[in-house]
């Protein structure tokens, strides 16, 4: 099946991203720090660097803390932005 390229110029490669990111089993952080380290220099620059390194970072977190502790940090950290939007 031949694929249509919808939006930017920017994912258009060899392989298209999301090919690669099915074809590893990557799960949607893994996936979506690929998409932004492939895009970067085409796209937006350092900002998808940071973005990517965004996404590796919450991968860390939720592969070094029992699932548990991620959702009541979680819900500590929410509650703590909401706090902080009263003010």
């Amino acid at each position: 099946m031949k694929s249509k390229q919808i939006g930017g110029t920017h994912y258009q490669s060899n392989m298209e991203c999301w090919d690669y990111i099915l074809a590893n089993d990557l799960g949607y952080l893994e996936g979506t720090a690929i998409k932004y380290l492939t895009r970067w220099k085409k796209k937006n620059g350092v900002e998808d660097l940071y973005k990517a390194i965004h996404f590796i970072e919450k991968l860390i977190e939720t592969q070094s803390k029992d699932i548990t502790h991620v959702m009541r940090d979680w819900a500590r950290d929410a509650q703590d932005n909401n706090g902080d939007n009263d003010r």
